[in-house]
């Protein structure tokens, strides 16, 4: 085959393969691609689905249980439709259920907002597990589903048990119709009712359909057929994403129940699916595309290669008969190319390379003078041995270094140049040209020179062997001056001693600061552990109180005199305090921990700080203090979470105003650069400058008797910090505060906090 249609082939080749690569690498990837974001948004879908039936459960939860409150205070005098009335009233209240009930403790109906079936026991909701469980005191969260024959749809029971003056006295039951969770999920992630071919199905812990936007039919009738999944789910698997194996025409994603708060889920499970050729039409069309392009690219290319293959062959073709003249001893054989590409140049290469062949012949005679040359300037010595170890040549280095002339040294066996001392040194001289014999080379083997004036030299010796037609010519050896070299090497020795007397130091050191550090983790660790559990193992109790106390002030429980309500008062005050402080407790704990989410938005930093004073300004005034606004009114927005903000503005005020007798408060505003900051002064008691360094520490106080954890400002600190912002506090005079001398006492130093908080990117 000629080169022109060997070049159309493999052209042609080459395009058709890297097309179809191409083409195949941008099809899959596509696939790719598409399979991941279906699968991610299904995914995120599912989860956002489940947790808003977990709140909503929730929420339930919390309403049945402050109605049970409210409906256990109408029950000592009330008649059954007294009872009715308040149970509508509620209804209409709260939409999300569909009708209420009220059971006494055998299951039968007092009250219900339908007003059927009065006296008859509740059969499907009493004949359940669940119902024993209810007269043990514990509430029923959408633990049982079922059909409801007077209200004609499925529903979902929600049941709470009712205590008269700590004795259950009766269950109130709640009624939701399974589409009310199809309802909330479908607003809160935006699914219209005819969007998308998306299918949504609620089942149950045993696979049973709750839900369904697809089949309608089955609800309450239907199990989860491909139960496989299920049982992955129940076995602690919490998101299950991909291609279904029994149903390949779609993309499936599970998502389980995580709870909420103190609901702790029924194990149910949302399934979201979608048809895969609905998933993979981009792909397909992109696909079709592709294959006509491929067909398009393939005889465009033929034809183009068909057409430049003769023009590229005929200068290749007059090169290969120049080679053959070249060969033949021509060596006057020029090549005319006229072309300027490749070819063009490989013609005027081939001819630079016939004139480089004349020269080659005047290079070689020069070779040995240039060769010459360099042995004479080498700084090491250079050798040249016979075979009968006498020696041949020497360089100048060798001669200076041994202080002979060149003429007396050649000839003399080498063993004269070499030290001997009792034998040893001239058996390590016979061993190394003993081995450069065998195996022709040989590398750095020390050995001593012997100077003209008897001084010894340390070198490092190195040789090979130098062959023609199999037999020895000559032992070529190279010697190196190892003075400085061994000098070198004792300092280098001496040194690495002692960097390993103090890396064993380091190590001992990095051991102990290891433990220490461990041990300060696990203190950490403790500590945090022990401030959570404790926080939430009081909240708990103390909810409990101050219902109580709030029953008898409330005189539900029955009248008080004054004196009672003085010191319930009292109690209660020092209830929330004690609650104020536990939230403290907890909101530091769970910035420490980073369970907090931060809202970062732009601002207006400004109206934050007037929210702050419309709402604390009559605090000031009752106290009669000042409080000011300095704020620069050309400020950019800034890039903070509204509400953080505002709780470390509320923060830093309340202190200023607990420890300010006169005077007052000031804030103000100014930009800094790439940050706006912000400033707290007021004309307190102030603080000492040694105290400074301890003042963002939790569980600090610098002044005893106040109230508080010590927490506030480590939260305020830890709350900048994720902000990027800085916080810091400067003592300050009372011209410094920015008032009157003569409203504040000598003693009343003052003190200045300031925060700062990014600009909003783009604006100067």
């Amino acid at each position: 085959m000629k080169f022109a249609a060997k070049f159309t082939v493999l052209v042609v080749s080459i395009v058709f393969v890297s097309a179809v690569v191409l083409s195949s690498l941008v099809y899959f990837s596509n696939v790719r691609m598409l399979e991941c974001q279906i699968v991610d948004k299904l995914a995120f879908r599912a989860a956002t689905i489940i947790e808003i039936i977990d709140r909503f459960m929730y929420e339930r939860k919390i309403d049945l249980r402050s109605f049970s409150v409210r409906l256990a205070m109408i029950l000592g005098g009330s008649n059954p439709d007294k009872i009715r009335q308040d149970l509508i009233n509620y209804r209409n209240e709260n939409k999300n259920y569909i009708s209420l009930s009220y059971l006494d403790l055998d299951g039968k109906r007092i009250a219900d907002t339908s007003g059927i079936d009065i006296g008859e026991q509740h059969s499907l909701f009493v004949q359940s597990e669940y119902w024993r469980e209810i007269l043990k005191g514990a509430p029923s969260i959408a633990q049982l589903a079922g059909y409801s024959y007077s209200l004609r749809i499925p529903v979902i029971f929600f049941a709470y048990p009712v205590y008269l003056e700590g004795k259950m006295t009766g269950v109130l039951v709640g009624r939701v119709a399974t589409s009310k969770l199809y309802e909330i999920t479908r607003l809160a992630i935006g699914i219209g009712n005819n969007a998308q071919p998306l299918k949504i199905d609620l089942v149950d812990k045993q696979g049973l359909l709750l839900y369904s936007n697809h089949n309608r039919y089955g609800i309450l009738k239907d199990r989860l057929r491909h139960y496989a999944i299920a049982q992955n789910i129940l076995s602690g698997e919490k998101i299950i994403a991909g291609k279904c194996k029994i149903h390949k025409e779609y993309f499936e994603v599970i998502a389980t129940e995580k709870g909420f708060i103190d609901f702790t889920g029924n194990s149910w499970s949302v399934i979201l699916a979608i048809p895969a050729k609905i998933v993979f039409a981009p792909a397909n069309e992109l696909k079709n595309r592709m294959m006509g392009f491929l067909l398009f690219v393939v005889i465009l290319s033929f034809l183009i290669t068909l057409i430049f293959s003769h023009y590229f062959s005929q200068p290749i073709i007059k090169l290969g008969r120049a080679a053959t003249q070249i060969s033949d001893g021509n060596l006057n054989t020029q090549v005319e190319i006229g072309s300027k590409d490749e070819i063009g140049q490989l013609s005027v290469s081939f001819n630079s390379m016939v004139k480089n062949l004349k020269k080659a012949r005047e290079e070689l005679v020069s070779a040995k003078d240039y060769t010459d040359s360099i042995i004479s300037s080498m700084v090491d010595c250079l050798v040249i041995i016979s075979p009968a170890f006498s020696i041949k040549g020497v360089n100048r280095a060798l001669c200076d270094l041994l202080g002979y002339r060149e003429a007396e040294l050649i000839g003399q066996p080498i063993k004269n140049i070499f030290a001997q001392e009792e034998g040893e040194e001239g058996e390590v001289l016979l061993k190394c040209f003993q081995k450069i014999t065998d195996e022709g080379v040989m590398h750095n083997i020390g050995l001593t020179f012997l100077t003209k004036q008897g001084k010894k030299i340390p070198i490092n010796f190195s040789g090979s062997l130098m062959q023609k037609d199999g037999q020895i010519i000559a032992i070529v050896g190279v010697a190196r001056d190892m003075r400085q070299i061994m000098a070198i090497i004792s300092d280098l020795e001496r040194k690495e001693s002692d960097l390993k007397e103090q890396s064993k130091s380091l190590t001992r050191m990095q051991r102990a600061m290891l433990h220490i550090m461990i041990d300060l983790q696990e203190a950490s660790r403790v500590k945090t552990q022990f401030t959570s559990m404790v926080s939430h193992e009081l909240r708990t109790p103390l909810a409990s109180i101050k219902e109580g106390i709030s029953l008898v002030l409330d005189k539900i429980t029955g009248n008080i005199n004054d004196e009672q309500t003085k010191y319930l008062t009292i109690a209660k005050k020092n209830v929330d305090r004690l609650d104020r402080l536990i939230v403290e407790i907890l909101d530091f704990q769970k910035l420490e921990s980073g369970k907090i989410e931060f809202k970062i938005e732009n601002n207006d930093i400004n109206e934050i700080i007037k929210g702050i004073q419309n709402a604390m300004e009559p605090l000031f005034k009752k106290r009669n203090l000042t409080f000011e606004l300095r704020l620069d009114d050309k400020l950019p927005q800034v890039q903070c979470d509204h509400d953080k903000i505002i709780e470390v503005l509320a923060n830093l005020v309340n202190n200023a105003l607990k420890f300010t007798d006169k005077g007052g408060v000031v804030i103000a505003t100014s930009k800094a650069g790439d940050f706006v900051q912000v400033m707290v002064k007021d004309t307190g008691i102030g603080i000492k400058e040694e105290s400074l360094p301890k003042l963002f520490q939790e569980f600090t106080q610098l002044h005893a008797g106040r109230e508080g954890a010590g927490l506030g400002l480590s939260i305020c600190k830890k709350i900048i910090e994720v902000h990027k912002g800085k916080i810091w506090a400067e003592p300050k005079s009372i011209s410094e505060v920015g008032l009157p001398a003569g409203e504040v006492s000598e003693s009343a130093k003052g003190t200045a906090f300031y925060f700062t908080l990014p600009i909003k990117k783009g604006v100067v």
